[in-house]
């Protein structure tokens, strides 16, 4: 995979320097992000402030969702709500949100 100097950058800052900088992860694209995630957890590498950002990310997905959801209640039928809902869950579940088990 390719990334960029912002992943690089983000990466040794909080491998050596053990800081975090939001600026260079809002820079950061959602397979970056979820890539930066996986390599810290394999490294066993913690950092509270990527851990905080990359969660509010997820919030607002939830968010999203439970909009759509009271959406549907309502009664909107127009099928780019359950495109979207189901994008957005397919997104929650390869993050680790929820699990089928």
């Amino acid at each position: 995979m390719l990334v960029s100097h912002a992943f690089f950058d983000l990466w040794r800052m909080i491998e050596e320097d053990k800081s975090f900088d939001k600026a260079l992860f809002d820079l950061l694209d959602e397979p970056e992000r979820d890539f930066i995630k996986y390599c810290l957890n394999k490294c066993k590498i913690t950092s509270r402030g990527f851990e905080s950002a990359y969660n509010r990310l997820l919030d607002g997905l939830v968010k999203r969702l439970k909009m759509l959801e009271g959406a549907k209640n309502i009664g909107d039928d127009s099928p780019l709500i359950k495109t979207e809902m189901k994008s957005i869950l397919d997104k929650l579940y390869e993050n680790g949100v929820f699990s089928t088990s």
